[in-house]
């Protein structure tokens, strides 16, 4: 933690976890990972935040997680990397399981310090970087709804016929139908 985070309430300098989910279908990690991982980790926590890495452990806490694998492995086409596709599904529950938060990819790393506003749940589900799911920010219940969002939209017929469909796309499509009212981008 950076030394000038030693000096916030210990409230504070205890509630600011930053999530990633990368490792999240891994048991063990490879040296390349380790070393992403370690440096994801330095630069999150040299600006004032705990970073945590959720596991499948988390995602399976969910109740939603048994039938929200099971459309994902029958129903969206995951592409060639379909680990790590099911992962970018499957963090939006994880991260409602461990109570929402902040949540950023490996290759996104801070460039401010750790504010009071960023302890604060949103309004709305908010993302950091345009539309791209690489930070995101919000409450479980938020988090959830856009978890359960997304895989509704996989269910469109007009996907019938992909041969990948992202979260991301999946995010991108229902900003299209006018799904504004749930996020907010920063």
């Amino acid at each position: 933690m950076a030394k000038w985070a030693t000096y916030w309430p210990t409230y504070y300098r205890d509630h600011c976890e930053m999530y990633n989910a990368r490792a999240v279908t891994k048991t063990e990690t490879v040296d390349s990972d380790r070393e992403i991982i370690t440096a994801w980790e330095q630069a999150w926590s040299s600006m004032g935040y705990t970073p945590v890495i959720l596991t499948m452990k988390d995602a399976k806490s969910h109740p939603d997680y048994k039938l929200y694998s099971e459309t994902l492995d029958s129903r969206v086409p995951l592409g060639s990397n379909t680990a790590y596709d099911k992962v970018c599904y499957l963090r939006y529950l994880a991260m409602a399981a461990v109570g929402g938060g902040m949540l950023s990819d490996f290759d996104t790393v801070p460039i401010a310090h750790l504010t009071i506003d960023d302890l604060k749940n949103p309004e709305k589900f908010s993302f950091y970087q345009d539309y791209a799911p690489s930070l995101l920010r919000g409450a479980s219940e938020q988090w959830k709804m856009v978890a359960h969002a997304i895989l509704e939209e996989t269910r469109r017929p007009r996907h019938e016929d992909d041969n990948i469909y992202s979260d991301k796309m999946a995010l991108d499509d229902l900003l299209k139908l006018d799904k504004k009212e749930m996020v907010v981008t920063m």
